[in-house]
């Protein structure tokens, strides 16, 4: 009778905790479904890290333009590169690259020479409201292919991206698709203006950490409101400035070159290229640019990395083939491909 009735009571509290968890998970549930409602229909936010910098208005703040624009944007959330291109959407494939399917060829990848292309816009090859049918990793590949088909250029460029997401996302691809070279084309992203909150402040250990409850809108919900009361009420703002200091932009790209050559991959670095700033005023975030370029020329040499100095190229030989302040045009890019296929041949980089 006794081990009867201790049978009937381990039964009964199994039973309990199997019937609590049911009720958490069921209210969790009914939460979930209810966190949607209110974000998709805007009653509430829900988590978007650029947003809540929005308090330090400043006239340009470059990474408002890349994230979240609505269900029409190309790109998402991620909580280690800020956002990425939507996956087999648009222009980008299954691994959100530009171009076409490249699942089907990993295997064989490491047998044949792949080229990575990292950088902005002006790699992705976008402009304002759209996107060139040929940027210049494209063009390079179609320069390449006519001399080696086993030549595979990937286009890693991402609307926005500076050198500190570039970094995150490189770290990501190295080991899926083991490059035999890099290109490294950043600055521009990184002299832009801050909004109070440089890039390296907006990853934090604990948002990586817990980056797998991303996929549940209550969670969002309340890291977006928690993180609005810390922002507002507790963490005082950081000093206006670029999003990438000139110190960190030289740490990135020699954690490029670390990581290229732990890989046994070459790495080329380009330099930014821009409209002519002579007459600019002297308070104009533009003018890092020049300093970044600065410091690409320095680590190159320093380290004894391959450099195209493309803010010189185009300064002096393609002045009329920028669409904006630092945009190619469709002519800018095809002339940036013939410089690049040049300097490949020209120090016998073609894979053997």
């Amino acid at each position: 009778m006794v081990v009867y009735t201790r049978y009937m009571n381990s039964k009964q509290k199994v039973l309990s905790v199997v019937a609590i968890v049911s009720i958490l998970f069921g209210l969790l549930a009914i939460s979930e479904c209810i966190a949607r409602y209110v974000t998709d229909t805007h009653v509430l936010s829900y988590y978007k890290p650029i947003e809540l910098v929005k308090q330090h208005e400043q006239a340009e703040e470059l990474r408002l333009a890349n994230v979240f624009s609505g269900p029409e944007s190309d790109l998402e959330y991620d909580p280690v590169v800020f956002w990425r291109p939507k996956k087999n959407w648009g222009i980008f494939n299954e691994l959100g690259i530009r171009g076409e399917s490249v699942t089907s060829n990993l295997e064989s990848a490491s047998s044949s020479c792949t080229i990575l292309t990292y950088g902005d816009s002006n790699t992705l090859g976008a402009f304002q409201g759209g996107y060139f049918d040929n940027p210049w990793p494209d063009e390079l590949a179609r320069l390449l292919q006519q001399h080696i088909s086993s030549f595979r250029v990937l286009n890693m460029g991402v609307s926005g991206y500076s050198s500190y997401q570039g970094l995150k996302k490189f770290r990501q691809d190295i080991d899926i698709f083991h490059p035999s070279l890099i290109f490294v084309a950043f600055g521009w992203n990184d002299a832009s203006p801050d909004m109070g909150i440089p890039d390296n402040k907006f990853t934090t250990v604990l948002s990586t950490l817990l980056s797998p409850l991303n996929t549940s809108r209550l969670f969002q919900v309340i890291k977006y409101y928690s993180d609005v009361v810390v922002q507002k009420f507790i963490q005082k703002p950081f000093p206006n400035g670029p999003r990438v200091s000139f110190d960190d932009f030289k740490y990135n790209l020699i954690e490029f070159i670390t990581l290229a050559q732990k890989n046994n991959s070459s790495i080329i670095f380009l330099t930014r290229p821009h409209a002519d700033f002579t007459n600019t005023d002297r308070n104009n975030w533009r003018l890092r640019v020049l300093e970044n370029n600065n410091i690409i020329r320095a680590v190159a040499f320093e380290y004894k990395i391959l450099l195209i100095d493309m803010e010189k190229i185009f300064l002096e030989q393609y002045p009329n083939e920028l669409s904006d302040d630092c945009h190619f045009t469709q002519k800018g890019h095809t002339a940036a491909a013939t410089v690049i296929y040049a300097f490949l041949k020209q120090n016998n980089l073609f894979c053997k």
